[in-house]
This record gives C-alpha cells, structure tokens and sequence, in this order.
C-alpha cells in the first residue's frame, strides 16, 4: 500500500505537465492568431497613411502650382528640389530642372548674390532684381533660408513674382507728372512773365506794345484752359464718369460735318482732305465720335505735308465700322507707334508744340473709343505718311 500514493503523485504530475504543455499550446496558436490581425491591421494603416500622405502631397502641389508667383525650393547646396510651372514659364527653366543646381537652371546672378547673403541672423531678404531672361522685366523675389542651425536639413526658400507691369505703370504716372509739370509750366510762365513786365513798366509803353503783351498772356491763359480742360475730360473717360450716350450716328453726315470745320485750316496749307465711305449708322455717342474724327483731322493737318492729301474711309465688316484717317506726312518710327496713345507723348516735343495741342488729343481718342467697345491703332511708314484706324459698333438695319 505504500506504492500507491507515489503512483498517484506521478499521474497527478504527468496530469499537470500534459495540462500545461496543451495550454501553451493554445495560447501559441491564440498569440499567432493576434499577431496575423495586428500585422494585417497594420500594413491596412501603412496603406492608409500612404494614401493620405500621396493625396495631401498633391493637392499641396496643385496648391503650390495654382499660385500666380514662382517657387523654387533648394537644398543646402542649392540644388533644386520643388519648381513650380509659374517658376519655370517666369524662368525660362528647363522643362524638368529637379536635381539641377540653381546656377546650372539660370544664370541670374543677382539672385545668386541674394541667397549667397543669406545668414542665420538675415535668413530672409526681398529684392526687386531685373529679369535674366528679359531686358525690360522686373521680379520682386523672396529668399529664406529655413533651418540654418536645426536638427532638419538646411534649405532655401525663394518666391518670385513678375511685377513688369508695375514697374512700367509707375514710370508713365512719372513721366505723366514730368510732362503735365511742363505742359502748365510753360503758359504760367509766359503769363508771369508777361503780366510782370507790364506792371514794372506801367505808364511807360506803347499801346501797340501793351496790346501785344495781353494778347500773349490772353493767348496762353486759352492754352493753359485747354490743357485743363483736356485733362478734366480724360480723367472723366477713365474712370466712367462721363455717360456714352449711345444712339444711330449717321457717319457720313457727322464726317462731312467735321471736315467742314477744318476746310479753311487745310486750304490755307495746301491740303486737300478727300471723304469716302458708304452710308453707315455707328452705335455710340455723336459728340464723342465727333471728338475723335476731330483730333484725327485736326493731327493729320498739323503734321501732314503742305500741298498735300488727307484721305478719310470706313468699311464695314459684318456688324463693325473700321474707319480710318490717312495722311502723307513724315510718318511716325516703329518704335513710337506703340506710345502715341500715351498722355503727352510726343514723336517730336519741339515740332509738337511748335504745331499746338496739349499732347493729349490721341489719349482721349483711345478712351473714347475703349468706352464703345472699339480699338484703335496706328499704321505708318516713315516718309510716307500714318493712317489711324478705329472700329465701332455698326447699326445693320437703321431706321
């Protein structure tokens, strides 16, 4: 009987051992069963993230692309890492310039003095520096360096931003004041001038000499009239303050009227002034198209050739006038035809006023004219003389 307690602890611990080892057994199959989940639920996040990082990449990228100003984005030894396409269409760049050090993407060194400059205590300048690509464009550029002592790779920041057009604007707001400063200075002038010598010699001129001198500060003061009166009407047409009536204006009838008005000035030079065109009815207001046909006629007489011709016409192109006034004068540069329509300039300031005028007479056609819709332009030839052209819109069936 002494055996039987042995036997019975060895069952009791075979009993356990088979227990434990069917337990880990089931707990081994359970662990490999959470760790498949956990990995298949960790390669759906991976996925996941991996799509959610892609799509936030690009619609950054379509952010970065959907600006107006270039960005390029360099790494440390200034090669290019991100260029958007503004950047490359405002650049010239190469059509893929990533990994291209800067240098080899453009020779624009002033850009180069500027990031060169850059330091951890002036991470950033702004700089307006001229185009590299063009010898009148102008950049306002933004440099940054990001990172210069951090954990993170240092990088270079640069925004560029096409400011041509602002630049430009600007230099004719100073020429305009230049000119503007001039063209009253003048009349003052003589009207000083003159009204102080008459006041120094009170008692001791002639009738004869003191007529003249009225009749020159007269004469002047009509002039610095006219050029006010030019200039209230021009900046009436540019902000819209003046009303276009628009009604039928029969053309012919108001040309014929016009150039009755100028016969005499054009016989007593010479010139014969010769009217052809069909009977057509223009869709705007008759006293500013009168205006215009008037400061066409009135340029052509001035600076057209003595003894020579004007010739006025119009054609129409479906439901537009093109009308047109051509002399056979000097004629006018290339490079000038662009800027004839600009406030007070002058192909010739001395023959310009010399002729008379304010030298605002082609800007107030240009107005006028953009006011109905149409365009004008200049053609000319030098030695052969400038035709001015200008489209209205064109009535089909007047009554």
């Amino acid at each position: 009987m002494t055996t039987l307690p042995w036997i019975i602890c060895i069952l009791l611990i075979l009993a356990l051992i088979a227990l434990h080892f069917l337990h880990q057994r089931r707990f081994h199959k359970t662990t490999e069963g959470l760790k498949k989940t956990f990995q298949e639920q960790l390669s759906a996040s991976e996925a996941a993230i991996g799509r959610i990082n892609r799509e936030l990449t690009t619609q950054f990228q379509n952010l970065l692309e959907g600006i107006p100003d270039g960005l390029l984005v360099l790494d440390k030894d200034q090669r290019l890492e991100f260029v958007n396409t503004p950047a490359i269409n405002l650049l010239r760049l190469p059509s893929n310039p990533i990994g291209l050090r800067l240098l080899e993407a453009v020779r624009w060194s002033e850009l180069m003095t500027l990031i060169e400059n850059l330091t951890p205590d002036q991470p950033a300048n702004t700089m307006e520096l001229p185009s590299p690509s063009s010898s009148q464009g102008w950049f306002k550029v933004f440099a940054a360096l990001i990172n210069p002592e951090g954990p993170f790779p240092k990088k270079y920041i640069v925004t560029i931003r096409d400011i041509t057009e602002t630049r430009l604007t600007e230099q004719h707001q100073r020429e305009f004041v230049a000119n503007i400063s001039h063209e009253l200075r003048t009349p003052v002038s003589h009207i000083k001038g003159w009204a102080e010598t008459l006041l120094a010699n009170l008692g001791n001129i002639s009738r004869e000499t003191e007529q003249r001198f009225l009749e020159s500060i007269l004469r002047n003061a009509i002039r610095l009239e006219l050029i006010i009166n030019d200039l209230l009407v021009l900046s009436a047409l540019e902000s819209g303050t003046i009303p276009i009536k628009r009604e039928c204006v029969d053309l012919q009838a108001l040309l014929h009227q016009v150039t009755d008005e100028f016969q005499k000035r054009a016989t007593e030079k010479g010139i014969t002034i010769t009217c052809s065109l069909p009977r057509v009815c223009i869709w705007g207001d008759p006293l500013r198209i009168e205006q215009v046909l008037s400061n066409l006629i009135d340029n052509a007489i001035k600076y057209g050739r003595p003894n020579g011709h004007i010739q006025i016409g119009a054609s129409i192109k479906g439901t537009i006038a093109e009308v047109f006034v051509a002399d056979d004068g000097p004629g006018i540069p290339p490079e000038a035809l662009e800027r004839i329509f600009e406030k007070f300039y002058r192909v010739d300031a001395s023959r310009s006023r010399a002729t008379g005028g304010t030298g605002l007479g082609l800007a107030i056609v240009k107005q006028i004219i953009q006011a109905h819709g149409g365009k004008v332009w200049a053609e000319s030839i030098l030695g052969k003389g400038t035709t001015f052209r200008f489209t209205l819109p064109a009535v089909s069936n007047p009554r």
